[in-house]
């Protein structure tokens, strides 16, 4: 299992709350390939209430890897990557995975290389 780090930044104190979630896999669409450069995706968060202010306000959530495993499951959701056959490492920060295998959804047809 690894572990995200998610950071909620209230815009009106500036406070910061953390939390640590555990994952088995890791999900990614289409604006979050941010998590291949090691870098958080943001989330904008209306109506969240502060816990030192106690105002609802407008936030920010940032969520970035924190802990990886030594073996790494991705859902690459709506994502296109150009000759994914020729594709034999992927990397996060300072560390490489190599790509074992890749299942693909199509029309309702799944297939792997």
């Amino acid at each position: 299992m690894g572990q995200y780090m998610i950071t909620i930044d209230c815009k009106n104190c500036d406070y910061k709350t953390y939390r640590f979630d555990i994952f088995l896999t890791v999900d990614i669409g289409s604006n979050e390939q941010c998590f291949f450069e090691n870098k958080s995706s943001i989330e904008q968060l209306d109506n969240y209430k502060c816990e030192k202010c106690n105002q609802i306000k407008c936030c920010n959530k940032y969520t970035a890897l924190f802990k990886t495993n030594k073996i790494l499951i991705f859902t690459l959701k709506l994502i296109k990557i150009n000759n994914i056959k020729n594709i034999e490492f992927i990397s996060i920060g300072q560390q490489n995975y190599k790509l074992i295998n890749i299942i693909c959804h199509n029309g309702g047809h799944y297939y792997c290389y």
